[in-house]
């Protein structure tokens, strides 16, 4: 299956399974565009699980796996709120005030002189 990925560069979310019962749920590039993760809904014998792929750009072999990470439900549910919780401190820098949970109170404004319609 490696030959499904050679020459797709563009981050197309396409099968990194050593089986065809994988189902690429989303892929994710980094920001150098020579690295992804993939999600990954895994069915074999038992119960689906849930795989994360960390894959590297080869100008030669095209994507191909460095990592894989193996969760259960349990695993993946705990993971979820995980990444939520570290979405609040990313939100607060790369979002500012409204997306880092902050409550902004404006202050009251000077009480207008007479005859002052602002």
């Amino acid at each position: 299956m490696i030959e499904q990925r050679r020459g797709r560069r563009d981050g197309a979310a396409q099968p990194a399974a050593d089986t065809g019962s994988d189902h690429v749920v989303a892929a994710h590039p980094n920001e150098a565009g020579n690295g992804r993760v993939e999600v990954v809904v895994v069915a074999g014998a038992g119960a689906p699980r849930l795989e994360l792929r960390l894959l590297a750009w080869g100008r030669s072999v095209g994507w191909y796996p460095l990592r894989r990470i193996a969760l259960d439900a349990q695993q993946a549910q705990a993971l979820r709120r995980s990444l939520l919780r570290a979405e609040r401190y990313l939100g607060a820098r790369d979002a500012g005030p409204e997306g880092s949970g902050c409550r902004i109170i404006p202050f009251p404004a000077p009480p207008a002189a007479e005859g002052d319609e602002t």
